[in-house]
């Protein structure tokens, strides 16, 4: 098992915090300053005390760990809560509910970390977790605390968590992108080619790109997708073609927008470019984050910073590639461009995700 399933939940929180202020300290409810956007202090200080009242009943029974399994007992949510709890072991291995007894996941048995996440519903905000590490069948560590399970993460031993991962590609060891590269493939989101290489260097096609990221995110931000999509909204994407389900769903997610798609074709196999990376890449974190794209606010602090690219102005895609540079997903070239319209490489991609 490698470092992702110990690591995965900080990713997302710490992600969260970024975009929603910093981490609370120990036994506050995370993100307070963002909540009291949503909340009054007093529904803050009642879910603090609902927090505290059903945190110590939620538990995982290991009797089934040699099988695979973890079984999961937790108490019955108020309705306007939900679990959130993926397996490690198939896509289709998660769980999104109000909870109780006996609901069983797919986990690797050697080693675990395991996080259950309770998310309000209407808000879609995180509002607590619990993770519970196991080495061997025996849990080692829990807690309720991003900070203590981060530090506590750090510290262990990389050997207790994971064998060395080798690397399986034989055309990457010279390569600017080696780590991202690796990374990715440890993490599952995207595959080599089964002569062993990775070609780093070849483009990825626009459907290819799709399925990269709908896994990206299903992966590492728990955000399932569609599967059983029975609509065909471009006539050159059959229900035949292998990527009719990850393009449907993506559809669906609102990252691709069928109105910027003439003539209901959506050229599959066309080679993705820079730009369109950046915006279906944006796009996957879901409609908030766009709106953050185009507001005054953020806009704003674009335009007070330097001049980020040049050959960017003016092109439907700015604002997007603006941003991106803005946080830090991206950077251009040397020369002060991004090359917009050039194709991008399955290097590049696994970068800004990475």
């Amino acid at each position: 098992m490698n470092k992702f399933y110990l690591y995965m939940l900080v990713f997302i929180l710490v992600f969260v915090s970024i975009a929603q202020g910093s981490l609370a300290a120990e036994n506050e409810v995370p993100w307070k300053d963002k909540w009291k956007k949503y909340f009054t202090d007093e529904e803050i200080k009642e879910y603090e005390a609902y927090w505290n009242k059903i945190k110590d009943e939620i538990s995982v029974d290991t009797s089934r760990i040699q099988e695979d399994r973890l079984i999961f007992n937790l108490p019955v949510l108020r309705n306007d809560l939900k679990y959130k709890i993926i397996g490690n072991m198939e896509p289709k291995d998660f769980y999104d509910g109000q909870g109780g007894p006996n609901i069983t996941l797919k986990y690797e048995h050697s080693n675990i970390a395991t996080e259950i996440t309770i998310i309000h519903k209407e808000k879609n905000i995180i509002l607590f977790f619990k993770t519970f590490i196991f080495v061997d069948g025996q849990m080692i560590f829990t807690s309720e605390d991003i900070e203590e399970y981060w530090n506590y993460g750090r510290t262990l031993d990389d050997t207790l968590f994971e064998k060395p991962f080798p690397n399986p590609f034989s055309d990457i060891d010279n390569h600017w992108a080696k780590d991202n590269i690796l990374n990715a493939a440890k993490t599952g989101y995207i595959n080599g080619f089964p002569d062993g290489t990775f070609r780093p260097d070849e483009h990825m096609t626009r459907e290819q790109y799709i399925k990269t990221i709908l896994e990206y995110q299903r992966i590492k931000n728990y955000e399932r997708y569609n599967t059983g999509i029975t609509t065909q909204t471009f006539q050159d994407v059959p229900f035949s073609r292998w990527s009719h389900q990850y393009i449907e769903a993506a559809v669906q997610l609102g990252i691709i927008k069928p109105e910027e798609h003439p003539n209901h074709t959506f050229e599959p196999n066309k080679p993705i470019t820079r730009a369109e990376m950046i915006v279906w890449e944006i796009r996957s974190y879901g409609s908030k984050l766009e709106k953050t794209v185009f507001s005054e606010n953020t806009r704003e602090k674009i335009e007070g910073t330097e001049k980020l690219f040049s050959d960017i102005e003016g092109i439907k895609e700015q604002y997007y590639i603006e941003y991106a540079a803005f946080s830090g997903m991206i950077e251009g070239f040397g020369d002060g461009t991004f090359r917009p319209y050039e194709n991008a490489t399955r290097a590049q991609i696994v970068t800004i995700l990475e």
